[in-house]
């Protein structure tokens, strides 16, 4: 359908355009249908660490891998939100600019179509009986 926005075409506007600010690459989206996704190009995602009880000496030196995941975590969901919002502003622009375009295209052919019913019609163009 003429003016309409496909999946395809939205992953290619964010794989090729949508680079947020300072980043080399902007996330992708990846499916088709209710199953599509968006899946980070920046960020990592932490792995979560072992949990060691032998003793108290090992608890403690899994309590301290635990909060320094828990802060891994915090901001690999920082990164993620930047990143998002940054693919979000830059899709929303594209598409902004793509509907701009198309409304003017749409104005330039009513306008053009409207010079052509405005103007006089050529008399030796008229068919022999009238006008049809």
């Amino acid at each position: 359908m003429r003016g309409s926005v496909s999946a395809v075409t939205v992953a290619a506007v964010l794989a090729a355009t949508l680079a947020p600010v300072g980043s080399p690459r902007a996330g992708e989206l990846t499916g088709q249908g209710s199953g599509r996704s968006w899946v980070s190009a920046e960020c990592i995602q932490p792995v979560a660490p072992d949990v060691d009880k032998t003793d108290a000496q090992a608890l403690n030196a899994s309590i301290i891998r635990y909060n320094r995941f828990v802060a891994a975590v915090d901001q690999y969901n920082r990164c993620l939100r930047t990143e998002a919002d940054a693919d979000i502003l830059r899709l929303r622009n594209v598409i902004n600019g793509d509907v701009e375009a198309l409304q003017k295209a749409a104005i330039a052919a009513t306008e053009a179509v409207r010079e052509a019913v405005a103007q006089p019609r050529d008399p030796s163009e008229v068919p022999a009986g009238g006008v049809q």
